[in-house]
């Protein structure tokens, strides 16, 4: 079936850019103020004048078609850039301007930026808020969804998103914290062979705890003895004080850990650094919120510099 643009009705393409985002009817119903009725008969339009069935319940969810995955990024694509050009968006005002930022974040992010972020909030009264999510299993779909509008990461590991765009923001010395009586801190630095022998804890949000220092241990012909694998610090304080496990961790992380019962050191090279890396959806290069808190990353990780 062929569709003229001309034919479709620009509210249409809204309701679809809603039931994406929110895989409900009376969801979008709410986003686009109609009644639920309403929001089903547009959608019959819309189901119609496309020649698909473009979404269908399953599980309690408005799935898409294959026809809707197809379409999404140029419809949401479109309506962002409409948006931006009606609206005043050539900066983003936070003391002026509403909005919720839904980052996916590390711990680097949630122990060193986080609080900077807050802090900066309080003091020049920002009408931002922010929520906190794991790493999805698939970052692009979250990004296009709205479900996200950042990913903190680790630039280089495997499986890293490359479809989409990317900047870093900061660079850290990656390094170990154990025991202050461990074996491996009683040097400068801590070898690569040594690092990768001992059992150690490994700290990811991502789903297969796969992540950046795997990918470099493995360059190197190393694979590292995990003994266990967890989302966060937690406990894991407790467990290196009580046992012979190392933790690889940045060195403004350890700083928030370290103890007279609890070393860090750098790894060797013997400066080795990360690069700390935000992702969005090229939908959202234009976004000029989102351009504006990765310049707050950098600007927190100064202060917190500063503040040690």
């Amino acid at each position: 079936m062929h569709t003229n643009l001309h034919q479709i009705d620009l509210n249409l393409l809204r309701l679809f850019a809603c039931l994406w985002k929110s895989q409900s009817v009376s969801k979008t119903a709410e986003m686009l103020h109609l009644s639920q009725p309403a929001t089903s008969h547009a959608l019959k339009r819309l189901r119609k004048q496309l020649g698909d069935p473009l979404f269908s319940l399953q599980d309690g969810k408005m799935l898409p078609s294959l026809r809707a995955q197809q379409l999404a990024e140029p419809i949401l694509s479109a309506l962002k850039l409409l948006d931006d050009a009606i609206s005043d968006s050539g900066r983003f005002d936070p003391c002026a301007d509403e909005r919720i930022f839904r980052i996916a974040s590390n711990p680097h992010f949630e122990l060193v930026v986080l609080p900077q972020l807050i802090k900066l909030a309080r003091e020049q009264d920002w009408r931002v808020s922010f929520v906190m999510k794991l790493q999805p299993d698939n970052p692009r779909e979250a990004l296009l969804s709205g479900q996200l509008d950042l990913i903190t990461g680790i630039a280089n590991w495997p499986g890293e998103p490359l479809d989409l765009k990317r900047t870093f923001w900061g660079q850290e010395r990656f390094g170990v914290l154990a025991n202050h009586r461990h074996p491996i801190v009683n040097e400068p630095f801590a070898r690569l062979k040594d690092f990768a022998s001992y059992p150690q804890v490994r700290i990811t949000m991502l789903g297969d705890g796969q992540g950046y220092i795997d990918h470099y241990l493995s360059k190197h012909g190393l694979k590292r003895d995990v003994a266990l694998t967890v989302n966060g610090f937690g406990a894991t304080t407790r467990i290196l004080m009580e046992t012979d496990w190392i933790v690889p961790v940045s060195e403004r992380v350890a700083q928030h850990y370290v103890t007279d019962q609890l070393t860090w050191v750098p790894l060797e090279e013997p400066n080795h650094e990360i690069y700390l890396t935000a992702y969005w959806h090229p939908l959202q290069s234009v976004d000029v919120g989102v351009r504006w808190l990765i310049d707050q990353f950098r600007h927190c990780l100064k202060e917190e510099a500063c503040d040690r």
